[in-house]
């Protein structure tokens, strides 16, 4: 994830956000979007 982005969800205290978007980022990452889902 962004640094800034990250930081920015921190001083916001979206502790939760900041794992969901790990979790997505790396699920999205393993099984790569298809041209369907665009």
């Amino acid at each position: 994830m962004n640094e800034d982005l990250d930081q920015l969800m921190a001083d916001l205290k979206l502790k939760r956000m900041r794992r969901i978007i790990d979790e997505e980022l790396a699920k999205a990452e393993k099984d790569g979007p298809s041209y369907a889902d665009f």
